[in-house]
């Protein structure tokens, strides 16, 4: 019954045309993440007594019995709020459609993140087409984070989903599309309104840095459309983080907040704060760390290796990686991918001061910066006009070519 959730996902991929080679990729990255949630899935069980997704299941098997009697008063009763009790809403759900089944949510939460990353390399594809998508896949359904943290139920499946879907909407096609888009900014809403937030922003820098030549009428209403859906959410997000006015000290006021929660437990930090210096210390604790000799038990390791091998790899490429970002406006993928990647950073690294919290929670700038390791700078095409002279014979065309060969 649960493996039935995976058919139209792959009935889906049939109808877009990829190559054999890249199809094949992606049905290996779905045995891995498959994999992968029953990896997480023990290691939780046994080691942490669930965790909260052991919470999301025991709330969402209620909320599912309920459902299951067609009795969903406890949406009216309970009240919509975010983050946590909106999860277990979506969990029971989910459990009224495949039944009681623990292993059977994990993979289904896997399902949805591998779905986005699917998304996301559908936007790499339209908008490096000349770059290679299989290594771009390969990094991004192998990459050890994004098949290992996101696979189980939870919030981290649903915000990763959420956030590829946003981009696929915007760049992902010749146009934007409106319901991706806006179903990924409602869906991070329902679950983080601070992360709709800096979709939100993030889809603004990008829509007003394009090129001049690429501006016209259309352009012009879109950006006056994004910047009410930019008013609109900003407003919302901060109402239901409890922020009532929007200015400094009350922002700075949440976000110490946040960060007094978050620095709890063996793997706790001293967070960088709401202040100027603070600024380059969340970049260096979300990119970088934890550091090897940080590393306190065996996921530790893990997330500092892939770091590591991250800026290693970073470094390899960095001449191709410069040529890249010289022309970083031609394509809507990159606009909304920068500006994406250093808000998501700075709101992580400004927020967390617990080395295990960052580790999962990196997972959701990853898709873009492994975009680094893969996308090679587009070719332009230039067209020579023929200079006018009589018409040359065939056999004459052909020296040129033999020479090539030699």
């Amino acid at each position: 019954m649960v493996f039935a959730f995976a058919f139209p996902f792959f009935a889906q991929i049939g109808k877009h045309g990829l190559q054999k080679g890249l199809r094949q990729r992606v049905l290996e990255g779905f045995i891995v993440h498959s994999a992968g949630s029953l990896l997480r899935y023990y290691i939780l069980y046994d080691y942490y007594s669930g965790g909260d997704a052991g919470r999301y299941y025991r709330w969402g098997l209620q909320y599912a019995a309920r459902i299951w009697h067609l009795d969903f008063s406890f949406l009216l009763n309970t009240g919509f709020g975010w983050g946590t009790q909106n999860t277990m809403f979506i969990t029971g759900f989910m459990l009224s459609a495949i039944g009681p089944t623990k292993r059977g949510g994990f993979f289904v939460f896997a399902l949805l993140a591998f779905l986005g990353l699917y998304l996301m390399l559908r936007a790499f594809q339209r908008n490096y087409p000349d770059s290679s998508a299989m290594k771009y896949a390969t990094w991004l359904f192998f990459w050890p984070s994004l098949w290992f943290w996101p696979a189980s139920i939870g919030k981290d499946a649903l915000v990763l989903l959420a956030t590829c879907m946003v981009v696929y909407g915007y760049c992902g096609a010749a146009r934007i599309s409106l319901m991706p888009m806006v179903a990924g900014l409602g869906l991070a809403g329902f679950l983080r309104p601070h992360v709709a937030g800096v979709l939100v922003v993030s889809i603004a820098v990008a829509h007003w840095f394009s090129p001049g030549k690429k501006r016209g009428k259309g352009h012009y209403l879109q950006g006056f459309l994004i910047m009410i859906l930019l008013f609109f959410v900003v407003r919302e997000g901060f109402s239901k983080l409890g922020v009532g006015n929007v200015d400094f000290d009350n922002v700075k006021e949440f976000v110490d907040s946040v960060s007094h929660r978050t620095s709890q437990g063996g793997s706790n930090i001293s967070t960088p704060g709401f202040t100027l210096l603070g600024i380059p210390m969340a970049f260096v604790n979300i990119l970088f760390r934890p550091f090897l000799w940080e590393a306190g038990n065996i996921m530790m390791v893990a997330s500092a290796l892939e770091m590591t091998l991250f800026w290693l790899v970073f470094w390899k490429r960095r001449r191709t990686i410069a040529a890249v970002a010289v022309r970083w406006r031609e394509t809507r993928l990159m606009r909304l991918a920068i500006p994406l990647t250093l808000l998501y950073t700075l709101m992580l690294g400004l927020a967390f001061g617990n080395l295990g919290i960052i580790a999962r929670q990196r997972i959701h700038v990853m898709p873009f910066l492994l975009l680094w390791l893969a996308v090679e700078p587009r070719r332009i095409v230039q067209t020579v006009p023929k200079a006018p002279g009589p018409a040359v014979s065939r056999p004459f065309l052909k020296v040129p070519a033999m020479l090539n060969r030699s």
